[in-house]
C-alpha cells in the first residue's frame, strides 16, 4: 500500500494557540505534511486508536494519551523549564513564536521527520540572481530582499535570499531582530563541509518574510571566507535542492573577494551604485572585470538616488521599501530581466557550465 504524507499531530487545550501553530506548520511546510490540529483530550485519544500519527508534539496535560501509544513519538509543550519530561520544547517563553516551535521542533525529530517529508520534488532548473554592490552604497540587501518577496508572492516561485555581507543587518531590516539567536549560514556550510546537511536542518534555519524565506548571515566574518573563497559554489547549489528553491538571490555585499565562484553561478547580476558619474564608472569597471573572468556580461546596473535608498537603513526598512519606490524598481527590474517568465533552463546551463 502507497506511504501517505507524514503525519504530525498537534493538541493544546488552547484552542486559539492550536490552531495558530498548526496553520504557521502547515504554511512552512507547503502542505507536505498532513497536519492534525486537536483542542481535546478525547478527540486526540479516539485519533491516535483509530489513525494514529507519525509524530505527536503536544501539550504536558496528553501525557496519559500518549502513555497508551508508545508507538507514537511525542514531543511535549513544557510549561516551565523544571518539567522533567523529554524530550520538550518550552513553550511559555516564546507562548506566540509559532516560528520557533517549529524550528525547535525539527532540531529534536527532524530526521523522523524526514528530509522527503519536507521536500520530495527536487528542482533541477534553479535560477540564482546576485546583487553586489561595487561602490559602497547602502541597499543592496533591500533591494535583494525585496526582489525575493516579490518573486516569491507573484510569480509564486519558492524563493530563498542568502547574503555574503559581514555585519549583514538582515534580520532588522526584515523587521524580525534575532540578537544572534538560531543557526546561520556558517552553520549550514558546517553541515555540508562533513556531508550532514539535510533538509530537515535547513529548515530549521530558514525565516519567513512575507512569502520568501532567508537564512541569518554570519556573525563572524572570518566564517565566510575559512578556505580563501566565500564558500563554494556548490554549497549553494545544494541549499537550493534540498530546498527545492525556484530562486536564489544572492547578495554579495560591498566586495567580491573570494566570492568569484557563488558570482559564477548567477545569470543576472544586479550592481546598485549612486546615481552620478562616480557611480556610472564604478559599475562600467566591474562589469569589464566579469568579462576577464570569463563570465558573460550580465551586470545590470542600478542607479539609485538618495531619496531611493532612505528608508533603506531604517529598522523594518525593506517592509517599507516594499511598497515604495524600491519596490517599483524591484519589479521593473525583474520583469526587464525576464525572472517569472521561465528563465530556469537558461540559467541551469550556465551554472552547469562554470
Amino acid at each position: 500500500m502507497k506511504r501517505g504524507r507524514f503525519r504530525l499531530g498537534i493538541y493544546d487545550r488552547d484552542a486559539w494557540y492550536a490552531r495558530r501553530l498548526g496553520s504557521y506548520i502547515q504554511r512552512s511546510c507547503r502542505g507536505q505534511l498532513e497536519i492534525m490540529v486537536f483542542t481535546r483530550l478525547e478527540t486526540l485519544g479516539a485519533c491516535l486508536a483509530c489513525r494514529g500519527a507519525d509524530l505527536l508534539l503536544a501539550g504536558m496535560d496528553a501525557r496519559g494519551i500518549c502513555g497508551d501509544s508508545p508507538a507514537v513519538q511525542t514531543v511535549f509543550l513544557t510549561e516551565t523549564a523544571e518539567e522533567e519530561q523529554l524530550p520538550g520544547i518550552l513553550k511559555t517563553a516564546r507562548y506566540q513564536s509559532a516560528e520557533q516551535i517549529w524550528k525547535d521542533l525539527l532540531e529534536l525529530a527532524g530526521e523522523r521527520i524526514g528530509q522527503g517529508a519536507l521536500f520530495p520534488e527536487k528542482r533541477s532548473g534553479t535560477a540564482f540572481i546576485g546583487i553586489c554592490a561595487v561602490p559602497h552604497v547602502h541597499g543592496d540587501t533591500v533591494l535583494g530582499l525585496v526582489m525575493s518577496r516579490i518573486l516569491a508572492e507573484t510569480s509564486k516561485k519558492r524563493t530563498l535570499f542568502v547574503t555574503l555581507e559581514e555585519f549583514s543587518p538582515l534580520d532588522v531590516l526584515a523587521g524580525q531582530e534575532r540578537d544572534g539567536a538560531g543557526p546561520e549560514l556558517s552553520e549550514l556550510y558546517y553541515y555540508y563541509s562533513q556531508e550532514e546537511l539535510t533538509g530537515a536542518r535547513l529548515q530549521s534555519a530558514v525565516c519567513r518574510w512575507g512569502e520568501a524565506e532567508y537564512i541569518l548571515p554570519v556573525r563572524m566574518p572570518e566564517d565566510l571566507y575559512r578556505d580563501g573563497d566565500a564558500y563554494e559554489a556548490e554549497f549553494f547549489r545544494r541549499l537550493a535542492e534540498l530546498g527545492s528553491y525556484d530562486r536564489v538571490i544572492m547578495d554579495m555585499g560591498n566586495s567580491i573577494w573570494g566570492k568569484e565562484g557563488a558570482l559564477r553561478l548567477c545569470g543576472t547580476v544586479f550592481a546598485p551604485a549612486d546615481a552620478g558619474p562616480a557611480g556610472e564608472v564604478c559599475v562600467t569597471r566591474f562589469r569589464q572585470w566579469m568579462r576577464e573572468k570569463g563570465m558573460e556580461d550580465c551586470v545590470v546596473p542600478v542607479l539609485m538616488d538618495p531619496d531611493l535608498r532612505k528608508t533603506a537603513g531604517q529598522r523594518s526598512g525593506a517592509e517599507q521599501a516594499c511598497r515604495g519606490r524600491m519596490g517599483r524598481l524591484a519589479e521593473e527590474l525583474l520583469e526587464r530581466s525576464g525572472y517569472g517568465a521561465g528563465r530556469n533552463q537558461e540559467e541551469t546551463a550556465r551554472a552547469a557550465g562554470a
